[in-house]
């Protein structure tokens, strides 16, 4: 992938590689604010690299983010017995 091509070489700049989004063009893409990125990834439901001291995005996993995870979702009822 190239954002792992841009960690090895150190040639790649992230300007150079459209498919890195800094936290604000990953938002903008999904259409929520910056803070709803950076808690995503807080709680490990996005990855992201850290590239020379600024968190990166790939543009794929943005587009592939999907609200719920896959599995057993928490109920908002309980069950009487």
């Amino acid at each position: 992938m190239a954002y792992c091509q841009a960690l090895t070489n150190g040639m790649m700049t992230v300007k150079e590689d459209p498919e890195l989004l800094t936290i604000e063009q990953a938002a903008r893409l999904r259409g929520v604010g910056a803070d709803s990125i950076r808690k995503l990834i807080r709680r490990g439901r996005l990855p992201f690299v850290n590239l020379y001291g600024r968190m990166l995005i790939n543009r794929q996993d943005i587009l592939a983010f999907e609200k719920n995870p896959p599995g057993p979702q928490k109920s908002a009822t309980k069950k009487g017995k």
